[in-house]
């Protein structure tokens, strides 16, 4: 059984862990200017990850799409970003965020 002083430290070098995780990540999204984007597509507007990838310049959409779409759950998960609560019936693939 791990000590008291064990447990913390283990605490400490987990928020420590996720509070990078959440800076990359951060920093990602602004450099390929996720936010400005989805601010262009209107007040409650909620964009997925492919059609957020076709205005940003690349030479593999496919993988951009797929990179993005972690980018933007993490986000989410972290309360950064929000996303519906249910997959819309459109038969969209990728969920919407915003």
């Amino acid at each position: 059984m791990e000590s008291h002083g064990s447990l913390e430290n283990l605490i400490s070098a987990w928020g420590l862990s996720t509070s990078v995780t959440i800076q990359m990540t951060l920093r990602a999204a602004i450099e390929l200017d996720v936010f400005n984007i989805i601010a262009k597509a209107g007040s409650g507007a909620h964009l997925t990850s492919k059609q957020i990838v076709s205005q940003i310049p690349t030479t593999n959409p496919k993988a951009a799409v797929e990179n993005l779409e972690r980018i933007l759950r993490f986000l989410s998960f972290q309360t950064l970003m929000t996303r519906p609560s249910k997959k819309p019936a459109t038969g969209l693939q990728r969920m919407p965020f915003a």
